[in-house]
């Protein structure tokens, strides 16, 4: 996990360095660099700062973090915003990350907490303050396994476009609707067999025309449909039996039941000897075709070199959205990624909205792990990588 969005108390975090947003004269200033002082003890932090003395925007300097559960504070002025010279402003703020990983890689930190810098009382807008601390932090994580979080405190933390947010919602809730028509109608019949069928329940013009069943028989129906859903996914066949009509057993569907491909086989061995690509099989060659190296493939799904190393190995499968996060890496199109979830025993569910989200991304064109992780911790409060 090198980079990771939290919500949390800036001075909560247990990592080797926090960053303060300093201010450039030798006092407090307010808000986290306020918050700062106060954890790690007012009078020891203010002499080790005096003896910095003024600091330029954009400059970074480090002292010990005393009381605080970190071993270092690093303090960087943040530029405060100004429309007429934007230039300079984001100049300053690139600044004040690239200075602060430099100091951080120099002391040999394996962990850092970031503020989303001069984008309080400073009023560097949220969106592109969010962008250019990312843009420079992951320079430095190709030649580092630092990890770094970025820590946001208020709810107003992101600020994504409205136009996106209300096409993620409708596309979510267009594909959880017709999956789960899909799905209602499906279990229906096979629940029924050749029996009567009972009037939909989803309402339009996809909707297929059954005879009525009673209100009752609806309801039990139901219940075995989300008991069913809740308890397991394997398929089985059910019995439904109606007043009007003898009871009625449902031949297996072929897709769920047909032993077909079994039958060539004299023994387990000789099946398992011919079951295709392994996952590792799989991601390997889609990494082969890509042209990217180990580091660009685990970078680019922000993932450690030590986690990746797990997933190189036979028989190691990796959680779900650990292969998401390779497939927005690999740039793989919706079907890739459902084969490479599908040789690790792992599919799309149509009521998670985490895949729904990532399946709208993938269907857009937005691989950036970043930007994904946005649209997740905005929409959700969660991350893909965690």
């Amino acid at each position: 996990m090198p980079f990771k969005i939290v919500r949390n108390d800036i001075t909560k975090m247990k990592v080797d360095a926090i960053v303060n947003t300093a201010n450039p004269r030798v006092r407090v200033g307010r808000g986290v660099d306020s918050a700062i002082y106060s954890a790690a003890g007012w009078e020891k932090l203010l002499k080790e700062r005096e003896k910095i003395g003024p600091m330029k925007r954009g400059s970074a300097a480090i002292t010990p973090a005393f009381d605080l559960d970190a071993k270092y504070i690093i303090h960087t002025v943040g530029p405060r915003w100004d429309s007429d010279d934007s230039e300079k402003a984001r100049k300053q703020l690139r600044d004040c990350y690239d200075n602060s990983m430099s100091l951080a890689l120099e002391k040999g930190v394996k962990s850092i907490a970031f503020p989303l810098i001069s984008t309080g009382s400073y009023a560097f807008p949220k969106e592109e303050g969010l962008k250019i601390a990312y843009d420079t932090i992951s320079r430095y994580l190709y030649v580092s396994e630092m990890d770094v979080y970025l820590v946001v405190y208020d709810e107003e933390a992101f600020s994504l476009s409205k136009n996106l947010m209300d096409d993620i919602d409708e596309f979510i809730d267009s594909r959880y609707v017709s999956e789960s028509k899909k799905f209602y109608t499906q279990e229906l019949s096979r629940m029924a067999g050749n029996a009567a069928m009972p009037e939909p329940m989803i309402s339009g013009s996809e909707a297929p025309s059954y005879g009525p069943l009673p209100k009752e028989r609806k309801k039990s129906l139901l219940k075995s449909i989300f008991r069913e859903r809740k308890e397991s996914d394997e398929r089985e066949e059910y019995l439904v039996k109606d007043e009007a009509a003898p009871i009625v057993v449902g031949e297996p569907e072929a897709e769920y039941s047909s032993s077909e491909p079994f039958r060539q086989y004299q023994s387990l061995d000789e099946l398992l000897r011919h079951s295709g690509e392994t996952f590792q099989d799989r991601l390997f060659r889609y990494m082969d075709r890509s042209g990217l190296s180990d580091v660009e493939v685990y970078k680019g799904a922000n993932l450690s070199k030590q986690t990746f190393s797990k997933i190189r190995q036979q028989g190691h499968v990796p959680k779900k959205r650990t292969i998401l996060a390779l497939a927005l890496s690999l740039r793989l199109s919706l079907d890739e990624t459902r084969d490479l979830l599908e040789s690790a025993g792992q599919a799309f569910s149509p009521s998670d909205k985490i895949d729904l989200t990532v399946q709208y991304c993938i269907y857009k064109g937005i691989y950036s792990i970043f930007d994904v992780e946005r649209i997740l911790f905005e929409k959700f409060g969660e991350t893909l990588v965690s």
